[in-house]
């Protein structure tokens, strides 16, 4: 079963969604007209002699004529890398208080590699991003802004000591992007996002143009699924066959981002992407037989023929594959495409049936007694994980879904009560990686303990802190209250836990990644917070009260796409709370979104007509490829080919059965 602490570091390349218009702020920064205002720095007499440069050179051109190559020949280390040093032109620059602004520039390099603190964009403070670099041509970004006075000048520079090589730099863009101080008023919609159709754009209301909000989301989407091979892209389709692709999670396929993919997909209107990720994980992730069966085996290689490292699932996975089929069933249709392949709702109600099934060795994913998701279904003393709790997608559940729509909507009630419960736990407002029903951390054995080397500030246990896996749940708690505004206690959460990480950060929510429950912080303090978490807390502002938190939305919108080796867990958190934060991670097929778009979803298949002869079961009016026979438990007996809209079953036995094709679905009881 899952459990992970990453080092997160802050990425910076990205590719923009369109040519940026904006005015350019850097005199030359093409390298057209000479060398004007760039210099090649070398910072200590150790490093002369070390690096060349020419700063106006046709071999390193990335558009136009020219660019800038420099050449390093003997490396000074990591620690030094500032010894040798790319000088971008600042001098005629002139900056105004509260603005945000964004250096973008294209470089690519003899080697491969991430450079840990290469870039430094210097404005009220340092700010230190990171580089990777490749042999091809790389995007570049850094964001930061400036507060009520500017008094400090511009610095901006690019540390290249670290290794020997070949650097070729072309067209640095620095522009004002908007301001970097939020409005004096928050406010919540008259009426949530379910009913209305209408989803908050928190980039917007921070001042922040449409045209910019919607650059982000697709740069960041174009990146993460499109990007650099080797340093940006998880986006893989598989070798060989070109219907079925996997989010690569180094080296491996998690059903987390695996779902999380199909998720993005469906609210970027990609159902190309979305259709390939759902059949690979069809195909080489659902178990078929076994006590498992119908389960998603969370973790399997990346590499022909796939095989599981786990087959236990990870019920977060299981939890976004249920909403985006069912949210692609609402915006596409379903149809029995590929062998009710893409018969998204007919395949998110048969993966619901299994989640509450019970087997010999393991039980559902869903606690009976509790009403709550589960960690993993193994074990005596079932807890679980505050972060998968996901109350707005219980409630789409319940409007959606063809069985058990009590116990959906019951969750996401019980879910909102958790969250109230766990918060209350600490005095912060801090929850766990993993907890016990009643929202006390729970002792998982399993659990790792950690000092995060000698930098490290105390050790800490996975389970019982605030972690990886807990950096999501504020997202999950924004977005409940987007779309559906049910709990006025929802808000006192999120500002509650809001307002601490704002007294940990200071002004430039430099907080820790690690928390004890108690408010220590556990992980080096040079772990900035990873990007996972300035996502998330962004979206959790769409349930905030208190002004003051515009502050993790401005640095949601500053965050450069992650990149290098940390970028699939916090790219793909990154991008969904993207998604809330702009409003366009929405319910379709909600009331709101039909009285928006004047669309219905595609309507379902009436049942088919059947004849029962005692067990003999003779049925008419078929649509796809196959019936399916489950009992009553939900659990696939057998199935049988459709031809010509017809087929003969056999019921195995006397009592109840349910009869699924395509996106029908009936119930016969045998005598």
């Amino acid at each position: 079963m899952k459990h992970r602490l990453k080092a997160l570091a802050v990425g910076i390349c990205c590719l923009a969604a369109a040519p940026s218009q904006a005015q350019n702020l850097i005199p030359n920064g093409n390298f057209e007209s000479d060398t004007t205002g760039w210099a090649l720095a070398i910072n200590n007499t150790a490093a002369a002699g070390a690096a060349t440069a020419s700063m106006h050179s046709a071999a390193a051109a990335h558009t136009g004529s020219f660019g800038a190559r420099v050449q390093v020949t003997a490396a000074q280390g990591s620690s030094n890398n500032w010894y040798i040093q790319l000088k971008v032109p600042s001098d005629n620059v002139v900056l105004s208080p509260n603005r945000s602004y964004k250096l973008t520039y294209w470089v690519k390099s003899s080697i491969v590699k991430t450079y840990y603190g290469a870039f430094q964009v210097k404005l009220e403070s340092t700010s230190y991003q990171n580089l990777t670099v490749s042999s091809g041509w790389t995007q570049g970004q850094a964001q930061a802004s400036t507060g009520d006075a500017v008094t400090t000048p511009l610095v901006m520079q690019v540390s290249l000591g670290t290794d020997t090589g070949t650097f070729d730099f072309d067209d640095f863009v620095l522009e004002d992007i908007g301001p970097s101080k939020g409005p004096a008023t928050i406010a919540f919609a008259a009426k949530p996002a379910w009913e209305t159709g209408i989803y908050r754009n928190l980039f917007t209301e921070y001042g922040y143009s449409q045209a910019k909000s919607d650059e982000k989301v697709a740069s960041t989407f174009n990146q993460l699924f499109f990007g650099d091979s080797a340093t940006q892209r998880l986006y893989r389709i598989v070798p060989g066959d070109t219907t079925k692709a996997f989010i690569d999670a180094t080296n491996y396929v998690l059903t987390e981002g695996q779902s999380y993919g199909m998720t993005i997909a469906v609210q970027m209107n990609r159902k190309d992407v979305f259709d390939k990720l759902w059949k690979f994980a069809k195909l080489h992730m659902q178990q078929k037989s076994g006590d498992n069966k119908g389960y998603f085996a969370w973790k399997v290689a990346s590499k022909s023929p796939f095989t599981p490292e786990d087959v236990n699932p990870a019920p977060d996975g299981e939890e976004y594959f249920v909403t985006s089929l069912y949210l692609a069933d609402k915006r596409w249709g379903s149809s029995a495409t590929d062998g009710d392949m893409q018969n998204y709702k007919q395949q998110a109600d048969s993966i619901l049936t299994y989640m509450v099934t019970a087997r010999t060795t393991l039980g559902p994913l869903v606690d009976p007694a509790s009403k709550q998701i589960v960690f993993s279904p193994a074990g005596n003393n079932p807890f679980t994980d505050p972060s998968y709790h996901l109350p707005a997608f219980y409630k789409l559940w319940g409007a959606f879904a063809s069985h058990n729509n009590a116990l959906w909507n019951a969750m996401a009630d019980t879910s909102v009560a958790f969250f109230l419960r766990a918060s209350n736990k600490s005095p912060y407002g801090i929850m766990p990686n993993y907890a016990n029903f009643d929202g006390s951390a729970a002792i998982y054995p399993n659990a790792q303990v950690t000092d995060s080397g000698d930098n490290a500030q105390r050790a800490f246990r996975y389970d019982t802190t605030y972690g990886a896996d807990a950096h999501r749940t504020p997202m999950n708690i924004g977005a409940w209250w987007n779309w559906f505004q049910t709990d006025t206690n929802t808000h006192t959460v999120s500002d509650k836990f809001l307002s601490f990480l704002r007294a940990q950060g200071g002004a430039t929510l430099k907080y820790n990644q690690v928390y004890s429950l108690t408010g220590l912080p556990c992980a080096p303090s040079g772990w900035t917070p990873g990007e996972s978490q300035v996502g998330s807390n962004a979206a959790a502002v769409l349930a905030s009260r208190d002004t003051a938190n515009w502050a993790f939305v401005r640095a949601a919108f500053d965050q450069p796409t992650p990149s290098g080796q940390y970028r699939y867990y916090n790219g793909m958190v990154y991008m969904l709370a993207l998604l809330h934060v702009t409003g366009n991670f929405k319910a379709w097929g909600s009331p709101g979104m039909i009285l928006q778009t004047g669309v219905e979803s595609k309507p379902a298949v009436s049942a088919p007509r059947s004849l029962l002869r005692g067990r003999e079961l003779s049925l008419s009016g078929l649509e796809g490829s196959t019936v399916r026979l489950l009992d009553a438990k939900g659990r696939v007996s057998f199935t049988s080919p459709v031809v010509g809209g017809k087929a003969r079953l056999t019921l195995p036995s006397r009592g109840l059965w349910i009869v699924e094709s395509a996106r029908s679905r009936s119930i016969v009881t045998a005598p």
